[in-house]
């Protein structure tokens, strides 16, 4: 039974690390030296100085480049493996995601996993896989598939709990990368692929606010 529930896990590790082993091993380049540089923590003191300000590259990501490369560097140094090997266990957890998504919008389970096969294996990854610069784009789809796993739930049965923990994730998500701000238009378009109905505003609440939220802040810390 155990080696029957693995079986999938384990698979589509291997594909993984037969489409993209050679990434496991590059070194550091280009960007990546940048972030480096612009992210280095001396001590675990050093996180909230990035959560609260930082105008190092125009960008505030605090959950997208400063504090998971500086808690990488702090750890690890300037070993690249350990980087890549991150960023590849968080990839395979997004494929995960996907697989449950799928099946929550009625996907027969064939249908979800193969899904999930070509999201694991696509070439459009193969920047985010590689060039450690670019790990915002692994953790910012990590966020934003959570959300909208919880999203769906949240669609059925409306509880306070879920909500919050939407909106939770959504500025987690925000906080990672900007392309979750497209998340509102990602949740008005969720319906039609469950068949309800268009969503009253009300619905989107734990999505937007986080938003709200978001952008006056991000405006006081860095101008544009």
């Amino acid at each position: 039974m155990v080696i029957q529930t693995l079986k999938k896990p384990i698979l589509f590790t291997l594909a993984l690390l037969i489409a993209y082993f050679p990434s496991l091993n590059v070194f550091f380049v280009q960007d990546d030296f940048y972030h480096l540089y612009g992210s280095k923590l001396y001590s675990l003191f050093d996180l909230f100085q990035w959560v609260s300000h930082h105008e190092f590259d125009g960008f505030y990501r605090p959950l997208g480049v400063y504090i998971p490369i500086g808690l990488l560097q702090l750890i690890f140094g300037l070993q690249p493996f350990w980087y890549h090997l991150l960023i590849f266990s968080i990839h395979l957890l997004n494929t995960w995601l996907i697989v449950k998504i799928l099946k929550k919008i009625d996907a027969r389970e064939k249908v979800a996993w193969l899904g999930g096969f070509f999201f694991l294996i696509h070439p459009i990854h193969i920047y985010s896989l590689t060039w450690i610069a670019e790990m915002s784009l692994v953790l910012v789809t990590f966020w934003t598939l959570i959300t909208i796993l919880f999203y769906l739930n949240y669609l059925k049965h409306s509880n306070k709990k879920t909500g919050t923990l939407v909106a939770v994730f959504t500025m987690a998500a925000i906080l990672t990368n900007e392309l979750a701000l497209t998340l509102p238009l990602l949740a008005f378009l969720l319906p039609t692929l469950i068949q309800q109905p268009l969503l009253r505003l009300r619905k989107l609440l734990p999505i937007i606010i986080p938003i709200l939220i978001y952008i006056p802040i991000r405006l006081i810390l860095i101008p544009p």
